[in-house]
């Protein structure tokens, strides 16, 4: 790995006083010639704040909110104040560990990816949260048409100029890392995985059911934007298939009913939607690339 690419790492923090001094500690050790430490706290209302105000390095820089705007709003911020080629998003929990960066950051200077994500082993997920994540992560395949080792990893490196691509789309919330895996996907991006151990968090997760909600509502989101096709083709054969036996009975009764036609009708406009739709986002993937070229 060459040390003259330059790295932000970002770690955003909220109400993390029992683990913050250690996370950045380790981070701080690990710290190469070029590369940054940008950590946001967002808006804590515990120590975390007191904690960070600990550190002195010249390589560290500390912003904060002046409440809690989000996880993604977090990392959003440290994005925007980054000077690195490559970004890395580094979690404030004590999951991680900082050696695994490294391993990263190889992906993509060596061999040329665009994104590389930790692929996380031995989650320590409740019961209910790790159904709830393999079920969205079932739905996430099936609507990208691409295998995601882990959804929303947040360990992963990623370079800048994607990044900034994507910022206008990317939520304030926990979906931040499942919305940019899944634009990276379906933008033709190389996309990679290296597996990581990760640790106990320490402290209580502040993921809530809502955060699962809003993840399924921006992966049907996001394939409006890049492939509508995936909704409204299922969508629009599953009604033709209804429809048909319908017919076929009407046919033998001479009697074609409202509800047969109503139901044909229907499935063509779900059709003719989807296609429209589809042609509406490839224009404006091409028109985003025109304008990415001219910035």
């Amino acid at each position: 790995m060459s040390s003259a690419t330059s790295v932000s790492i970002v770690v955003p923090a909220y109400n993390e006083e029992n683990v913050i001094r250690d996370t950045l500690t380790g981070l701080l050790e690990h710290l190469q010639e070029g590369w940054e430490l940008i950590v946001v706290n967002d808006g804590s209302t515990d120590k975390t704040g007191a904690v960070i105000d600990e550190f002195k390095h010249p390589q560290l820089t500390v912003l904060a909110h002046p409440y809690c705007k989000g996880y993604g709003a977090a990392l959003k911020t440290g994005i925007r104040n980054s000077e690195g080629e490559i970004i890395v998003f580094f979690d404030a929990d004590g999951q991680h560990s900082p050696e695994d960066i490294a391993r990263l950051l190889k992906l993509i200077i060596d061999h040329g990816y665009e994104m590389v994500v930790g692929a996380r082993d031995g989650a320590h997920d409740v019961a209910m949260r790790k159904w709830g994540k393999r079920l969205l992560t079932c739905v996430a395949n099936y609507l990208a048409g691409y295998r995601i080792p882990d959804l929303n990893s947040g360990l992963r490196a990623v370079r800048r100029d994607l990044l900034f691509s994507f910022l206008s789309i990317l939520p304030n919330g926990f979906s931040l890392t499942t919305t940019i895996t899944l634009a990276c996907i379906q933008s033709g991006y190389s996309l990679g995985y290296v597996p990581i151990k990760i640790k106990k968090r320490v402290g209580e997760s502040t993921l809530q059911l809502s955060d699962g909600i809003q993840s399924f509502l921006l992966i049907a989101r996001l394939i409006m934007l890049f492939s509508p096709l995936k909704i409204f083709g299922p969508a629009s054969i599953a009604i033709f298939l209804i429809s048909l036996p319908l017919l076929v009975i009407d046919l033998r009764d001479v009697n074609i009913t409202d509800g047969t036609i109503l139901l044909i009708l229907t499935g063509w406009i779900t059709c003719a939607i989807g296609l429209l739709a589809d042609q509406i986002a490839a224009v404006r993937r091409e028109l985003g690339q025109r304008w990415e070229k001219r910035s």
